[in-house]
């Protein structure tokens, strides 16, 4: 049975959730809009350690029972809404009082057990595509997939990036230092999930050295470094050197152009621009 301390219905109510009227200027009867109330019945009586309150009766009691379930019902699966869980918890409530919604007991007592067996499974999110599959420290990369709204991290092979949630289908992350090549994963509440394939970070080229220290144009000039591969320019202070050769990832030879001035070398590769530590 409902107990004699309870919220019975059906109430009017005159404003909105929101805090705005249902009838601007008019709030007696006939203003503002019925509704049927209670929604739904929970079980009170239970055991608190509140001197005075062993056990603990009435609707102060009844509200936690009811909002554990609820969230009890969100943590099964976080993508649910509102009107979802709300529906889940009508829909199965143990119907106490008079056949159907009564102005006692709602819908029903809600039943923890047959709320849960009524919730969906929660959908995993997936990675579909990535774009582009390779860049250094600081790249944009486009992720694709399904059921990423919510995502909580975007890592790329297991270093934490930062990024944006574009839609439910994409997401945008930019490649952290210290990123290795590797899958990228995105987890939501929902689960993780994995890109097809690796992303392939990108060394940034380095220079470490060049010999001689100085010369004319038309001078040999070894550079040596680090990920030099797939260098498309080199820079004599601010004149171009178009006559370089990559011997390997770590040396280049180029002669002085015949415009160099005084200054620093400079090495660009599709991964950055390096730059010698003295001048030539």
């Amino acid at each position: 049975p409902v107990e004699k301390v309870r919220s019975d219905g059906p109430r009017r109510f005159f404003f909105h959730a929101n805090g705005t009227a249902v009838t601007p200027g008019n709030f007696s009867s006939p203003g503002g809009v019925v509704r049927q109330k209670p929604d739904i019945a929970a079980a009170d009586g239970g055991r608190t350690t509140v001197p005075g309150f062993d056990p603990f009766f009435g609707t102060s009691a009844a509200a936690p029972h009811a909002g554990a379930i609820a969230a009890l019902i969100k943590s099964y699966n976080p993508s649910l809404t509102t009107a979802q869980i709300r529906s889940i918890l009508t829909t199965t409530a143990l119907d106490i009082e008079a056949p159907g919604i009564d102005r006692d007991s709602g819908y029903g007592l809600i039943m923890a057990d047959l709320a849960l067996q009524a919730t969906p499974s929660p959908e995993q999110p997936t990675l579909t595509a990535i774009s582009p599959t390779q860049g250094p420290v600081g790249t944009a990369v486009t992720l694709t997939g399904t059921k990423l709204n919510g995502a909580t991290g975007v890592q790329f092979g297991g270093t934490s990036a930062t990024f944006a949630i574009q839609s439910a289908s994409r997401i945008t992350a930019t490649v952290p230092a210290g990123a290795v090549t590797g899958r990228i994963t995105v987890t939501t509440p929902s689960g993780t999930a994995t890109s097809p394939t690796n992303f392939t970070v990108q060394a940034t080229p380095a220079i470490t050295g060049f010999s001689p220290a100085s010369g004319g144009a038309g001078t040999i000039v070894t550079i040596t470094g680090a990920n030099l591969t797939g260098a498309t320019s080199v820079l004599f202070h601010t004149n171009n050197a178009p006559g370089f050769t990559v011997q390997s990832p770590t040396q280049i030879t180029v002669p002085v152009p015949a415009a160099a001035t005084t200054g620093r070398i400079r090495v660009t590769t599709p991964s950055g621009t390096a730059e010698s530590a003295t001048t030539f």
